[in-house]
């Protein structure tokens, strides 16, 4: 499903039914909350680039097939412990200054933060 560049700013709550959904891109928008897409647990490439996001919910763990995430260009500062436990993950793409990650205390302020398992 691509919907970028669409000025969506809010989801229906029925989105995180969308359990078959694999790739969702939504780049480009204005969407502010993450948890529309906590229940997207077959979702295994996740684009949010560009859009107003200021937070990871932890229950981002959920999303158990998740390999690729994309949250460059947001602002967000800090990453919480769910999003390393999301055991797929291979691929955390954030390009945001003064990034934080909670489970480790490392934290870097460099444009491009890439977690690989």
């Amino acid at each position: 499903m691509d919907v970028s560049d669409n000025e969506i700013d809010s989801l229906p709550a029925k989105f995180g039914e969308l359990r078959w959904l694999r790739v969702a891109r939504l780049s480009r928008n204005q969407i502010v909350d993450m948890r529309p897409f906590v229940g997207l647990t077959n979702c295994e490439e996740l684009d949010l680039s560009q859009n107003k996001i200021t937070e990871i919910p932890s229950t981002i763990a959920h999303m158990t097939s998740l390999v690729t995430l994309d949250l460059s260009r947001n602002d967000i500062r800090d990453i919480p412990a769910g999003v390393c436990k999301a055991w797929r993950l291979h691929v955390l793409l954030l390009v945001c200054p003064f990034v934080s990650v909670d489970e480790t205390g490392v934290s870097t302020t460099s444009n491009l933060l890439q977690l690989s398992k």
